[in-house]
Parts: structure tokens; C-alpha cells; sequence
């Protein structure tokens, strides 16, 4: 009764209508950013080091990053119309040459329908999409028109001294004062940078940036080189992109530096004013319910091919920026990257979407609000794209094409006969190999052409609108299940096909026979807990400071929101599995694990969407997702000094069964997931200590139970790849072995013969060879070349953006810091600029784990030089008694600093220099003869370190 009285008295009052016109619109409110002609890679949250974009980097941190982002049509006026309507060009038929929007397809475009729906809608920018006489005026399409037609100026004559950048935040804050109070809005910001001005060159600039980047050497596209020109077809050498635009604007390193700066200038210009405009939102209370969408409407070839202009199909065209900024979104989905393909033609039925408007059916693209959301949807596999843009004095070629994660088909329709050019994407991403005429590639250029077709609304030159893109794959070979196989402490002897004599590794022996073999690749420590935080994350980990080694109870190492490959797998649309020894703790420091509870932060919250496996090693439990198997509520686990005394029910596991468990739930992985792309990382426990191989692999070596346990693993590896064959899964999985650090100098194995880590010094933990070089095969059959070797340098923290080139992503500035693409080294293509040419290693983990500094030790490597900072191995064979390993002495090692019996001569320099070209093994310490090589590599050290990254 109080209550009715009590709202009664508000409407009698007027109080309630008041407190209900000021509260804010249960729709969010909508703001759609528009750069022109701005590369995908432009932003410094695209990889960028010299572009300054603070603010879109930052809606890229709290939103979501499309990193496969493109336009359908990559000239201005068609993307514009692409995204009013949602439709691919030969649906809505505008282009600077075919005509302007038509009244019924602008009552279909998204800001009418959104004032249908009761949004306030403005516009503020560059229109794009006709020329103002022939065509409704913008003021009928939306509710404030701030706009203009054609290209406008940067310093407009309506605005005197002012350029144009700053008076659109002026207009926007003019539509902001002008918004009805309660209602929902949706404001479109166009802006014209950073096309050009005035002519080819009139990059005009705000007067304040004029000096920004002056100093900055921007480096030239990987392909500006003559001959990627000249091995373009006869037509594009003398395309305008050509005649034109390369030649007024790039034809000198001089005139490529200027415009480059201004260039960047300009965006960095939009940058500063949208950061303005976002400032605005928050001073009046919008920010946390605005939604913001910004891209860009083409990409521009800045001299790549030796060209200019837009106007091709190649990626430097039609990729762009997409970032989707939902403040509403999960915790969990800020900061994510998809890899989904995202179109320009998605921005109309998102924006439709956030507002809960209908999507009408003429609109050929999809909704990306459910992917900000962190949602895994049926996506796209593939999409059409055109260039239908043409000018009787100039020649603009007409181009189509299809484009899917892995494979970009193009044809040329104006020219006889039709010019065919065919890319793969993961071992080509800049499209300089046309393999349109290699026999081996037919049936996917067979495939792809049917499906350009397909796509395109018909055969031959049918001129009807194209179906969405998605609704059927290419029956081409897809994007490659990953398994990535990382045994526990073995080292680079321990295989037959490495050179052991002892044992035999038929299983593993496969790889080498169909794959390839690194004989130079290297863990970035000599532990195996540091070495798994820096095969997730592509970072060396004694970057990360850590208080504790990652024993059952300790926290999880991997940080919150750092990009791991499984994260940067899920979002390319793997499903992504871990079985075995997870050995990265657990929780937060602020919350002790609760062995009966959840298990979390974990596994799961770094992207894997599986695991099953061992919390350290053969700690005697299993976990599986997130709880212990086999706890029971009348037995809960309970440790009191770090003793069990309770819940010994579920600590089930027996040492000799350890790997056949993990092996079934790995096959059975591969099985429940041999539909669609899948990445397993595989981490058995063997041949960790303590040895205890099955009874049935007993005697089965001659190196005792070091070497059963090592045929062990070959039978579970050779299983794997069984299982791969039966499934007809073989030809499009990359299988990667290797180990976690080197191998260990066991008695019983050494007194039969077997040398784990031969043919250097070292073993488990030290910074010498024999403590971080491994064995790394890899198999991809029809990609990799079968029984090759190679010498080339790797790391494997390398595994993260080796995964982000396999599946045509690019890693964020902020990720995998220290990872460079291996790809070219297991596809034996020539090493590209940029290349990995040094390494840093680690003995022990104290340089991660902070708790015994006297220990830190580490090592830089560049090309065959090798510069220790300080004295010994650092761990097992020099200094630390630790069963069962053998020290220096009992293995006979020979280093030039110790005496026969593994004493440290007193007149040893305080650091170790080997050229590992002529003394792979370490043995001739050459610090005192060659100053000037110790100085350089102790800069290099230093730089590399103070950097924070080594990677470009």
C-alpha cells in the first residue's frame, strides 16, 4: 500500500516522468567511425612501430579486433554504399561510374531503418556515395546532416584556419548538444583522412602534426621491389595504380618518405580526434552506453608492387581495420581478436542488430555483435569480391574474385583471354607467387573458379546479386588441424633419426621421413616451467618476474589477457584441447587453490577449450577442465604441511599407466574434433623422472629404462599418427615434435652408452647447448618438403606467431614479443627480412622465479657466435647436486675453463664466447680473444632486454 501511494505521489508530482526522460535509453546508443583509404596495418595495434594511434589501439584493447577485417569493393564510393546498405557492389550497383544510391535502397540502409526504429541519426563527414544533385539530400536520410559530397578539403572555406579533423569533433559535439534527451542515437563520422587532398600528393596535415614522424624512416612494403613489378601481367604494369599514382607519389625514396609521413599524419590526425570525441561521450555521461564501430572504407597500395591507388584485389586493398568497441560486453571478451572473415557489408545488420531492429533480407551481410560478445558462431569461410570502377581516359582494370582464409582467387574479366591469378595465403601472405598455372594447384583453382561463380550470382557475366558468402565452403583443402607434441627432458640425442644408437624411434622417425628436421632450434630455458610459459606465450620468460616456481598450489604464471596460442587459435575458429603436464599453476595470488573446488584461472581462461592432464608432474591426480577427477564430498582433499591427509580417493594415478591415459584422452581429442579445425598441444610426461616406463616397454632398449622410457613416448607418438591416418586426417595436419628442454645424463643409460645430449656439453637446466638444443621435426605432407633438413635458428617461443602467419592473423603489438614466423624455414622458402638471427636463453628459472638471483645465468646467441654472461653451465652439470644427473667429470665433458675432474679453473674469464660454427660442443672459450665480439653481444643482450621485445 506504501509503495502505490508512494508512486502515485511521483506522477502527481511530475518527478517520475522527469527521473524517467534522464534515464538512459535501454538501446545503446550507436557511433560509426569511417577512416578513408586507411591500411589494415596502419595502427600500432596492427604491429605498427612507427604510426601513433593511441586511440584506436585502445578501442582495440577494451573491444574487439577483426584481424581478417576486408571491404567487398575496394573504391570509396562502393565500400561507403556497402556499408549504408550491407551489400556486396553488384547487388547495390554504386560506384563512381555506375550510379548513385536509389531512393528504395536508402530506405533499406541502415540509418533509415534505425529512425524507423527510433534512433536520433546524424551524419558528419565525407558522404561518398553521389554528388548531391541527382539524389535525396542526406538531410531526408538522416535526422542532423553535418556532411559533405565529393572529396571536400582539409581546410574547408565554411571554416576558416581550421582543418577538417577538428571541425568534425566540433560537429560532433554540435549533434550531441542537438540529441533529444532519452532517446537512442546513432552518429556516422566520415572522415576524408587519409586520403589525399588536392591532387595526388595533397596530403595537407594538421598545422600542429606538420613535424610529427620528420625523423622517422619508414621502411618500405616487402614488395617494392622491381621484381615483384615486373613479374606482374603485361596489364597491371600499365594500370593507372601504375601511370599514376606510383608514379607522382612514390617513383623517389624521397617522395615515398614525404608522403608516408603525412600519411601517417593524417591518422594519427583522426586518431587525436576520436579520442576527442570519446573524451565527450564520458564528460557527458554516454561512453558506457555508446557502441562504437570503426573501420575504414579501403585499404591503398603505398608503393607495394611498385604501385599505387586501390583499385586491385590484393590484400593491401581490400584488408582493413574493424574494431568493435561494446562497453556492455563481457569481461572476457574485451581485448579478444577474431579471425573470423569480417566485411564491410556486416556493419549495416550489426548495427541493426545492437539496436534490436529487424535485419531485412536484401542485406547480404551478417551481425558481428555476437562475435564482440565472445560468442563462438557458424561463420563465413569465404566471400566475393570486385572492382567494378572504371574512367575512359585512365585504365582501371575489372577485376573479381574470391577470398578464403587460406587461398585468394582473382580474374581479370577485360581482358582475352580472362587473366586467372591464384595465392596461398599461409605460405604467400603478400601475394607475390601466382600459382594459377601450377599443375599441382588445379583443382583448387578449379574449385575457387566455380566458386567466384557461385558467389557472384551465376556464370559467365550474369549481373544479379551475389549470395552471402559462407553458405558453402569451398570443397578446397582447409585451414590445418595443429598438434604440437612437446615431450618432457628429452634431449637432442635421444632419437634414433637424431643419431642415437641405444634405442629406437620409429614413430617419431615418420616425422623426419615426411617432414622436416631443425637441427639449430632451441628452448628458451633449460627448465621446463619457464620453457611451457614461453611456448604459450612467444615471450622469453625471464621477462616476467614471478615469485614462486609453479608447484601444485601455485599461481597461474600466464597473465590475464596475454594472448597465448590457443587464444589466438580460438579465435581463428579451433577448437583448441591440452593433454598432460600443465605445469603452469593455478588461481591468483590473492586466492589459494581450492583443490575440491574449481580450478580457476587455469587452461581454460588462457583459451583452451579442453584439458585433461597433471597439475606438475605426476603430482598423482588428474585434473580435468576445471575440478580434480574423482573427488568425492565425503573425501575432500585436504593437505595439512603440505601433506595429504585426506582425499587420497582421488589421487588415482599410477606412474606406470601415466601414459597410456594421457594418450587415450588425446586420441580421443583428435576423434571427437576430426570435422573441423582442431589444435592439441600434446605434453606427455616422459621421459621426466622418475623413470617408469609400462611393464611392456621394459627391456625394449639398450639404454636401460631411460631408453624404455623414451620408446614409450615413440609408441604413443606413433599411435598418434596412426590415428591421423585412419581418420583421413594426415594431409591436413601440421605435426610438430619436440621437447621442453634438453635431456639429462642418466647412469644407467650412460653406462650402456647412450649420450642424451651428444654432441654438446650440457644437460637439463644448463645455459650450455645440451640444456636448450632440441629436437624440433615437423610434418605437413604436400607443404613440407618430406626428408629435408634444416639449419636454420628457432626458438620455441616461435610457435606463436608461426601459428598467427599459418592462419593468416597478425599478432598485436603486445603479443608474443619475442616469437618470429618460422614458416618459411619448415617450408624451406628463403629466409625473409626480419628473420630470427639471434636467441636468449636461460639456465634454471631463478631468473624468472626471483627467488635465488646468485643463480641467474643467461646466454645470447647471434648467427654462430654465442656470448655466456658468466661463468659455467649454470645448473645441472657444473654446480647443483641433483640425482640422478651426472656432472662434468662422470661424462667426461671437455670445456677449456675446467680441469679434467670439473674443478673451475681460477683464471677463467668472468664470461664465456664460443663459435658454435667450428665448437658446437662448447669446449674452446674464446672471451678473451675476441674483446670486440663480447662487447657487441653484450650490447645486443642489453638491447634486446631493455627493449622488452625482440621481434620487429
Amino acid at each position: 500500500m506504501k509503495r502505490r501511494i508512494f508512486i502515485a505521489f511521483l506522477c502527481a508530482s511530475g518527478v517520475l516522468s522527469r527521473l524517467l526522460a534522464d534515464a538512459p535509453p535501454t538501446k545503446p546508443n550507436i557511433l560509426i567511425l569511417l577512416t578513408d583509404d586507411q591500411r589494415w596495418d596502419a595502427m600500432g595495434c596492427a604491429g605498427n612501430r612507427i604510426v601513433q594511434t593511441p586511440e584506436m589501439d585502445r578501442l582495440a584493447r577494451e573491444g574487439t579486433m577483426f584481424v581478417n577485417a576486408f571491404v567487398t569493393s575496394s573504391i570509396c564510393a562502393a565500400s561507403r554504399a556497402s556499408i549504408f546498405t550491407g551489400q556486396y557492389e553488384r547487388a547495390h550497383r554504386c560506384n563512381f561510374n555506375t550510379g548513385i544510391l536509389r531512393r528504395a535502397q536508402l530506405e533499406q540502409s541502415y540509418p533509415m531503418l534505425l529512425r524507423r526504429a527510433g534512433y536520433h541519426t546524424g551524419f558528419i563527414g565525407k558522404y561518398g556515395v553521389g554528388d548531391g544533385k541527382r539524389e535525396i539530400e542526406g538531410t531526408e536520410v538522416f535526422d542532423r546532416w553535418f556532411g559533405f559530397y565529393g572529396q571536400g578539403l582539409y581546410f574547408p572555406k565554411t571554416h576558416p584556419g581550421k582543418h577538417l579533423n577538428a571541425v568534425m569533433v566540433e560537429q560532433a559535439r554540435d549533434f550531441l548538444d542537438g540529441a533529444p534527451a532519452g532517446k537512442p542515437w546513432c552518429l556516422s563520422i566520415s572522415f576524408k583522412a587519409p586520403h589525399s587532398g588536392k591532387g595526388y600528393l595533397g596530403y595537407e596535415t594538421e598545422p600542429d602534426l606538420q613535424q610529427l614522424y620528420a625523423n622517422a624512416t619508414i621502411p618500405a612494403p616487402p614488395t617494392a621491389k622491381q621484381e615483384y613489378f615486373d613479374s606482374l601481367p603485361e596489364f597491371l604494369r600499365r594500370c593507372n595504380a601504375r601511370t599514376s599514382y606510383w608514379e607522382q607519389r612514390f617513383n623517389t625514396p624521397e617522395q615515398y618518405q614525404a608522403v608516408m609521413r603525412d600519411y601517417y599524419r593524417l591518422i594519427t590526425g583522426a586518431d587525436r580526434a576520436i579520442g576527442r570525441i570519446r573524451e565527450e561521450l564520458a564528460r557527458r555521461g554516454l561512453a558506457q552506453n555508446t557502441v562504437i564501430l570503426f573501420l575504414s572504407d579501403n585499404g591503398d597500395m603505398m608503393g607495394d608492387y611498385m604501385l599505387g591507388g586501390k583499385e586491385l584485389l590484393h590484400d593491401v586493398s581490400i584488408r582493413v581495420p574493424l574494431i568493435v568497441h561494446d562497453p556492455r560486453a563481457p569481461s572476457s571478451a574485451r581485448g579478444q581478436r577474431r579471425a573470423e572473415l569480417a566485411l564491410n557489408i556486416d556493419i549495416a545488420p550489426t548495427a541493426l542488430d545492437l539496436a534490436g531492429a529487424p535485419v531485412p533480407a536484401m542485406m547480404q551481410g551478417r551481425s558481428l555483435a555476437p562475435l564482440a560478445r565472445g560468442e563462438r558462431v557458424a561463420w563465413r569461410e569465404d566471400f566475393f569480391c570486385e572492382n567494378n570502377f572504371c574512367v575512359p581516359t585512365q585504365y582501371y582494370p575489372m577485376i573479381e574474385g574470391v577470398r578464403t582464409a587460406r587461398w585468394k582467387y582473382i580474374r581479370y574479366t577485360d581482358v582475352q583471354p580472362v587473366h586467372e591469378q591464384l595465392f596461398n595465403l599461409d605460405a604467400d601472405a603478400n601475394e607475390i607467387t601466382d600459382l594459377a598455372r601450377a599443375n599441382e594447384h588445379a583443382s583448387t583453382l578449379a574449385d575457387l573458379r566455380r566458386r567466384c561463380d557461385e558467389l557472384r550470382g551465376g556464370s559467365g557475366n550474369a549481373d544479379t546479386p551475389v549470395r552471402e558468402a559462407g553458405q558453402t565452403r569451398v570443397s578446397g583443402p582447409r585451414r590445418p588441424n595443429i598438434i604440437l607434441i612437446m615431450a618432457d627432458d628429452l634431449g637432442y640425442n635421444d632419437l634414433s633419426c637424431q643419431g642415437a644408437t641405444k634405442l629406437k624411434t620409429p614413430g617419431i622417425d615418420r616425422l623426419a621421413k615426411e617432414g622436416v628436421r631443425l637441427t639449430d632450434a632451441h628452448t628458451p630455458a633449460g627448465l621446463c616451467c619457464p620453457t611451457r610459459y614461453g611456448v604459450l606465450t612467444g615471450r622469453y620468460p625471464w621477462r616476467r618476474p614471478q615469485t614462486c616456481w609453479a608447484s601444485p598450489g601455485a599461481a597461474l604464471l600466464i597473465e590475464p589477457g596475454r594472448m597465448t596460442t590457443a587464444s589466438l587459435l580460438k579465435q581463428a575458429g579451433y577448437t583448441t584441447g591440452i593433454v598432460g603436464k600443465w605445469h603452469l599453476g593455478f588461481g591468483t595470488p590473492q586466492q589459494r587453490v581450492d583443490w575440491n573446488g574449481e580450478l580457476k584461472p587455469g587452461p581454460l581462461e588462457v583459451g583452451f577449450d579442453y584439458f585433461f592432464g597433471d597439475v606438475s608432474n605426476r603430482w598423482g591426480a588428474y585434473v580435468e577442465n576445471h575440478r580434480i577427477v574423482g573427488v568425492k564430498p565425503d573425501d575432500p582433499i585436504r593437505f595439512e604441511a603440505q601433506k595429504l591427509v585426506s582425499g587420497k580417493s582421488a589421487f588415482t594415478m599410477k606412474h606406470e599407466e601415466n601414459a597410456r591415459v594421457l594418450h587415450e584422452k588425446a586420441v580421443a581429442f583428435i576423434e571427437r574434433n576430426k570435422d573441423k579445425p582442431f589444435y592439441l598441444h600434446y605434453v606427455p610426461n616422459n621421459i621426466h623422472t622418475p623413470l617408469t616406463p609400462n611393464a611392456k616397454f621394459a627391456g625394449t632398449s639398450q639404454a636401460g629404462k631411460y631408453g624404455d622410457f623414451v620408446h614409450e613416448l615413440d609408441w604413443s607418438v606413433g599411435e598418434l599418427l596412426a590415428t591421423l591416418d585412419r581418420l583421413k586426417l594426415t594431409g591436413n595436419t601440421l605435426v610438430i615434435f619436440t621437447s621442453d628442454n634438453g635431456g639429462v645424463y642418466e647412469r644407467e643409460g650412460f653406462r650402456a652408452g647412450h649420450r642424451s645430449c651428444a654432441p654438446f656439453n650440457g644437460q637439463k637446466g644448463d645455459v650450455w647447448e645440451g640444456g636448450n638444443c632440441v629436437p624440433f621435426l615437423a610434418r605437413w605432407p604436400g607443404r613440407i618438403a618430406a626428408g629435408t633438413t634444416s639449419a636454420r635458428l628457432l626458438c620455441l617461443t616461435d610457435m606463436l606467431a608461426t601459428f598467427a602467419a599459418l592462419t593468416g592473423q597478425t599478432l598485436p603489438a603486445d603479443a608474443g614479443p619475442d616469437s618470429f614466423n618460422a614458416l618459411p624455414a619448415l617450408f624451406g622458402k628463403e629466409q625473409p627480412d626480419g628473420a630470427r638471427t639471434n636467441l636468449v636463453v636461460q639456465a634454471r628459472s631463478a631468473s624468472v622465479f626471483r627467488h635465488r638471483k646468485d643463480e641467474d645465468l643467461w646466454a645470447v646467441r647471434d648467427g654462430n657466435w654465442k656470448l655466456v654472461m658468466g661463468q659455467g653451465s649454470g645448473y645441472s652439470t657444473e654446480k647443483t647436486e641433483r640425482a640422478p644427473y651426472l656432472k662434468f667429470a662422470q661424462v667426461g665433458m671437455v670445456n677449456s675453463d675446467f680441469t679434467p675432474d670439473g674443478q673451475l679453473k681460477p683464471d677463467a674469464p668472468p664470461g664465456q664466447l664460443y663459435d658454435l660454427a667450428s665448437d658446437p660442443g662448447e669446449t674452446k672459450n674464446l672471451y678473451r680473444e675476441h674483446p670486440d665480439i663480447v662487447a657487441r653481444l653484450t650490447k645486443l643482450f642489453e638491447q634486446l632486454r631493455d627493449a622488452k621485445r625482440s621481434r620487429p
